[in-house]
């Protein structure tokens, strides 16, 4: 959710003094990009990876605050809902050096690390750690105000979506193909059922346009194949349903002119510079969080601040290294789980896409429609391995088609032109063909899961079938095989 602030009660005087320092910083950004002042260092790989604490039957825990300090480690942290911790994983080469592990390697075994160490420190403490998008045993009492984590961003992030939206509670209408969800909440607490696994890729300035555009396009083929999230309060919903509530848990409605969403695809690819994203935030998006920081102008602490509280699905993010700016692609739109296999070949996935998308020597957004790329993607929230995916050049196919047969190949070439090893890039991407060969990701395995076991579709059956679901799922996410090999048992 970003850094925290100072305050969450603001006057009118706050968002006039932020708006003057958005303006300011936003200059100073067209600066950097105009004087080309941007580190152009080795690609970096990084994460960031949210989980879940429960009871020992799999229910919500809201015990973070306890746990993390059990746990004491600076890059574990809190999130939006007390039942919520989320991981920093550090950054690293993508493609290694000498006889340094390349990055992916590097990432599953810190991620892995992580993970263990969580298990063990929640069993320490009578709870479970686990990670998966969104918990099947998770229901409405469960989202309660009172277990927000103790922030003042949170606080704050809460308290001005509700200003916007003038007090009226957060709507929800998300149907699937078996089940549809309606339903409102007085609070921002859904979005907090949306645990990711988020990646981070640094990437030189000037490429960073064609980087960007190709991360939109890769979006939808990418999360087709990595769905995990199927279920919302015992209805099977979406194959990735963290998408759809997500957006709606976000929701401020009809700003005047046009409907504006704070949780959003992006308004087009970019053109010339990743400074048009900045600008675009400073231009059409009210301030939420006006709170006010001593660090120097050139540091955008108020334009980093603005930038992170929109939450585009894919983002450029500015950072400083030795006061020198850099600039990194942020992927928001994968799960967490099923297993640390299965979330390192989504990320080989994904980043060998992109690379292959903008190493082109034709520019790929000439031949897919941005808004063709924005209904692959929804179409491929909704419907996973089931959708239909348009292409360049005006193909289309199933998304098991899509990927299997095209564009596994294009990640492969694009990992090894970035300088991963091939024995890396093979044992990831085959994670990814298996998935296609069995047709099994981790919302697939929920459902068939439930499918084969569940004794019941009401009431204490469906909640018993749940917690059985979950513990199974838990169970094969300790054995760190890839989900097409988990059992149906």
């Amino acid at each position: 959710m970003g850094r925290e602030i100072e305050s969450s009660q603001f006057r009118e005087a706050d968002f006039v003094r932020f708006a003057a320092d958005l303006s300011r910083e936003t200059e100073l950004l067209k600066g950097m990009f105009d004087e080309h002042r941007f580190a152009n260092a080795e690609p970096l790989i990084g994460f960031e990876l949210e989980g879940w604490l429960t009871d020992p039957k799999f229910q919500p825990a809201a015990a973070n605050e306890r746990f993390l300090k059990a746990l004491a480690n600076p890059q574990v942290g809190d999130e939006l809902s007390q039942y919520n911790i989320e991981i920093n994983g550090s950054p690293k080469p993508l493609a290694g050096n000498g006889a340094q592990l390349d990055g992916l390697r590097r990432m599953a075994d810190e991620m892995g690390e992580f993970c263990r160490a969580c298990r063990s420190q929640a069993e320490q403490l009578e709870l479970k750690a686990l990670f998966c998008g969104i918990l099947p045993t998770l229901n409405e009492q469960h989202l309660s105000l009172d277990i927000i984590s103790d922030s003042k961003r949170y606080q704050a992030l809460n308290e001005q979506l509700l200003k916007m939206r003038h007090g009226q509670p957060f709507r929800f209408n998300i149907k699937g193909a078996t089940d549809h969800f309606v339903g409102q909440t007085e609070s921002v607490m859904l979005e907090s059922a949306t645990t990711a696994f988020q990646l981070h890729l640094e990437v030189p300035e000037p490429v960073a346009v064609k980087f960007y555009n190709a991360a939109l396009m890769a979006s939808a083929p990418v999360l087709a194949i990595s769905a995990n999230s199927p279920l919302l309060f015992g209805k099977d919903l979406w194959a990735e349903t963290r998408i759809p509530v997500f957006k709606q848990a976000i929701d401020v409605g009809d700003m005047g002119d046009r409907p504006l969403s704070y949780v959003t695809f992006g308004s087009g690819y970019l053109r010339h510079s990743a400074l048009e994203m900045f600008v675009e935030n400073q231009l059409h998006y009210p301030v939420l969080l006006p709170d006010s920081f001593d660090e120097p102008a050139e540091q955008l602490p108020h334009l980093l601040l603005h930038h992170g509280a929109i939450w585009r699905w894919n983002r450029p993010i500015v950072g400083f290294k030795q006061g020198e700016p850099f600039l990194r692609l942020e992927h928001r739109a994968l799960p967490s789980g099923p297993s640390v296999p299965d979330m390192v070949a989504n990320a080989a996935f994904f980043i060998g896409l992109v690379y292959y998308l903008a190493g082109r020597d034709n520019d790929a957004e000439d031949e897919l429609n941005f808004y063709l790329a924005e209904k692959n993607f929804y179409d491929a929230a909704r419907l996973g391995l089931d959708s239909e995916l348009n292409w360049l050049n005006g193909m289309k196919a199933p998304a098991s088609t899509l990927v299997g047969l095209h564009l596994v190949p294009m990640a492969k070439q694009g990992l090894l032109q970035a300088g991963v090893p091939e024995s890396t890039v093979d044992n990831y991407l085959n994670i990814i063909s298996e998935r296609v060969a069995t047709q099994q990701n981790g919302a697939e395995w929920q459902r068939r899961w439930l499918a084969k076991n569940a004794s019941g579709t009401n009431g204490p059956d469906r909640q018993a079938d749940l917690q059985q679901l979950t513990a199974r799922y838990a169970a094969n996410q300790q054995t760190e095989k890839p989900v097409h090999e988990w059992p149906l048992d």
